[in-house]
């Protein structure tokens, strides 16, 4: 049990320093997706 908390100790913040990537990322994402979206439906104007 001992080993699964210190586990879990080490899991958690590599967990979340991977979310405060992955975040960012996701947000860029769709904003690019949406310029992409705008872009081509201002092109078939």
């Amino acid at each position: 049990m001992e080993l699964f908390s210190s586990l879990i100790q080490q899991i958690v913040p590599a967990t979340i320093d991977s979310f405060g990537v992955w975040i960012p990322l996701a947000f860029g994402l769709a904003v690019g997706v949406a310029y992409v979206i705008a872009s081509a439906a201002r092109r078939s104007r």
